[in-house]
């Protein structure tokens, strides 16, 4: 996604709350106040009846807005302006009437009717709003009675667009409005409007607004036609606005983007919402209706989904379900008839997210459909690098950061020790309430036949496991690996041929301690053919000295103590001393060390080597330990190892020197005097050290030819106590 647009549509989020609830209209700039433009009729002043006579309220309460040459009071309704009429409601306890005294005058009369509206006062040359209804879609039987009989009985919406009718009333003495009290307490709706109110000698003419015919051409909601209304407590809004080019927000569904659009906001919650809805004013001029429907791109949603229902007049066209992890939907209905057309997105709870619809159109025949240029994604027809080029459409992941872009400003993150500034993060959501996993989604459109990646294993406290990753081509698994943990990142190729959105999924597994492996994905790169030459490659190749610190030119990437409060990663993790970012020493036969580990193993509690979960080492016998001396369970609780692991890959050593040594006693009740020091390079096991406390200082040195990844790891076995602390220092690498 491109920084800008991700920057607004973060912003649009945030606002959603603040402006739902400014007005029960808080899509109340779908008119400005102005007049201009407005298709008006002859002005049959001597008709508009609140002209001539004064209608009477038999019960409930009633505002009269009269139609004179200054034009003081306009009704808003449905998106369009009228006149002369009148507002009633019914009061609790009571039915709602209005009569209208015709005293045998008159051959028909006319009206339109409808639900929330507005009235626009220019009185002093300034437009005001005055909003008048509620907020929810009730409905309210209204009867039409002609000298005090029933003629007709239809149901009024709360939010009702307006309907035009005309009666027959030939020497009638009146014509009433009634609201029907249907609950024996309430009216249902809180007021009701009737405008262009006119009454006609002979025949009846049309008044007021006028419905001109469909256009040839597909007319575009929100650009052409914007919504007539967005109840106070609907998350949805619409951009733009106005021609104004800071409110062109647009959109991004699936990589494309969208710039006359919904943006629907759903709340998080465990109860999550019944609807989120914007209304449009179709007048029934047109037959077809197409749309395009999805989770806006980032809103870091993950597998929660949206429903989303399209009502004509109150009748559900359609319904479905918008996954935030899937490419967005294209939608085409038939709306033959339509007045009143309802967008409405429910939640299920969750994380709640954005939603969007783009390229909605309505025409009054297919044909003109088929010549709307819809939007449209472009991928390169290059390698590229899916990150920084392609963008994350979306993404769900508990990490404080989970998407780095590249920029220089973005971050960066550590797997093995090495910085990757380009690259997502994986951290599933576990704990007591509910787990979720992590995704990642990057749109392929079926242009690239080939992707890379390095995934691997991110220090994040006490999450002691392997991890499992799921690899989805258009929903479909094409392939599961193991993150093992504390290994080193490993290279993966993916065949893509025809594959148009790539999911990435990092499995949830619910603990009691909350703790999820952390894992990355760096340098992910798309081919349209054949894996091609490497886009990361540094353009420098460092050069390595003969001998060197490992702790000053590497450094440790993980270092634990089993319990310790500090072992999120190597820097500040407890025991590690790197002579600059962990400030402090230690002390062995007074002699100062700045730069070192100092180990120690806990107490095994759980000695049960079934429920550890294995690290991939591989050996035969006690001098080639299989490192399931490195096995754990879930959250570290059956083995109570220490450890340190360095990145040395890329060096060219051959052969690494280094002291151990007693640092000091542990008193922690249980604790033994003597246990094991392995040290491994990579998956082989170089040397099996019995520390007591009684040892002295000793220097060895030992081949670690090819070697990537250098172990020193304290063993706790099953049944063992708690180990002494020991201190390893002056470690050098030799070529």
């Amino acid at each position: 996604m491109k920084p800008k647009l991700t920057a607004i549509l973060l912003l649009i989020a945030a606002l959603f709350p603040m402006l739902a609830g400014c007005s029960i209209f808080h899509g109340a700039d779908v008119t400005d106040g102005s007049t201009s433009g407005e298709s008006f009729s002859a002005p049959y002043i001597d008709n508009y009846y609140v002209n001539k006579h004064t209608p009477i309220c038999l019960a409930g309460e009633m505002e009269i807005y009269k139609y004179d040459s200054s034009d003081s009071k306009i009704i808003l309704l449905g998106g369009h302006y009228y006149r002369g009429g009148f507002a009633f409601s019914s009061r609790v306890g009571e039915y709602g009437e209005v009569e209208l005294p015709l005293e045998g005058l008159y051959k028909n009369v006319s009206f339109v009717i409808g639900g929330n509206h507005r009235i626009l006062d220019n009185a002093d040359g300034g437009v005001t709003f005055t909003a008048v209804g509620q907020d929810s879609d009730e409905t309210a039987a209204v009867q039409f009675l002609l000298d005090g009989r029933i003629v007709d009985e239809i149901r009024v919406s709360a939010y009702d667009a307006g309907r035009c009718f005309t009666y027959p009333v030939d020497g009638a003495q009146n014509f009433a409005f009634r609201i029907v009290n249907e609950s024996g307490g309430y009216g249902s709706v809180d007021s009701i409007v009737v405008a262009e109110l006119t009454v006609w000698e002979g025949d009846a003419a049309i008044t007021g607004y006028t419905p001109a015919e469909p256009p040839f051409d597909a007319v575009q909601l929100v650009r052409e036609l914007k919504p007539y209304l967005i109840p106070y407590s609907s998350g949805a809004d619409y951009f733009p606005k106005g021609d104004d080019p800071e409110d062109r927000a647009g959109m991004l569904l699936g990589g494309i983007e969208y710039e006359n659009v919904i943006l629907t906001s759903i709340p998080a919650g465990l109860l999550g919402t019944d609807g989120e809805e914007i209304y449009f004013n179709l007048e029934g001029l047109y037959t077809n209706l197409t749309f395009t429907a999805g989770a806006a791109d980032r809103t870091e949603l993950g597998e929660d989904k949206a429903r989303l229902s399209v009502y004509a007049d109150g009748d559900i066209i359609y319904e479905g379900t918008f996954a935030a992890n899937e490419l967005q939907k294209k939608i085409d209905l038939d709306v033959s008839g339509c007045r009143q057309l309802c967008f409405a997105w429910s939640g299920n709870g969750s994380e709640g997210g954005i939603y969007g619809i783009g390229d909605i159109y309505v025409a009054s025949n297919p044909q003109a459909l088929s010549r709307v240029e819809y939007s449209v994604g472009e991928l390169p027809d290059r390698a590229v690098k899916m990150v920084s080029e392609l963008g994350v459409f979306s993404h769900f992941s508990a990490a404080d950061q989970a998407v780095f872009d590249g920029s220089p400003k973005g971050g960066s993150f550590l797997m093995g020790g090495r910085e990757y500034s380009e690259g997502i993060v994986l951290l599933s959501q576990n704990g007591l309430i509910g787990a979720k996993s992590a995704s990642a989604s990057f749109v392929l459109g079926g242009k690239y036949g080939s992707v890379t990646f390095l995934a691997g294993h991110i220090p994040n406290g006490g999450a002691c496991r392997d991890e499992q990753v799921e690899i989805y081509a258009d929903g479909v698994l094409i392939k599961t690996f193991e993150v093992e943990y504390g290994a080193l990142p490993k290279k993966y190729t993916l065949d893509v041929k025809g594959c148009n959105y790539l999911e990435f999924v990092s499995e949830a597994v619910t603990s009691s301690g909350g703790y999820s492996p952390a894992v990355g994905l760096a340098r992910l790169s798309a081919y349209p053919g054949a894996v091609g030459e490497d886009l990361f490659e540094p353009s420098l190749t460092p050069e390595y000295p003969k001998f060197c610190s490992l702790i000053d030119l590497f450094g440790f990437y993980e270092v634990r103590n089993p319990d310790s409060e500090r072992f999120i990663g190597a820097v500040g993790a407890e025991g590690y001393y790197d002579g600059e970012n962990n400030k402090g020493a230690f002390r062995i036969d007074e002699k100062l060390i700045e730069k070192g580990v100092i180990l120690r193993t806990s107490v095994n509690l759980k000695p049960n080597i079934e429920e550890a979960i294995g690290s991939g080492y591989i050996g035969t016998d006690i001098t080639e330990r299989d490192l399931a001396v490195i096995e754990m369970s879930n959250d570290g609780a059956a083995h109570k190892s220490a450890f340190a692991m360095a990145n040395i890959s890329g060096g060219g050593y051959t052969s690494v020197s280094f002291t151990v040594a007693f640092h000091s006693k542990n008193l922690a009740s249980g604790a033994e005097d003597s246990t094991n020091l392995i040290i491994a390079a990579d998956e082989k096991c170089l040397a099996d050290l019995l520390l007591t406390a009684e040892m002295k200082p000793q220097r060895l040195t030992l081949a670690i030819e090819d070697c990537e990844r250098l172990t020193f790891w304290l063993d706790c076995s099953e049944k063992s106590g708690a180990s002494h602390y020991y201190a390893i220092y002056d470690i050098i690498l030799n070529k």
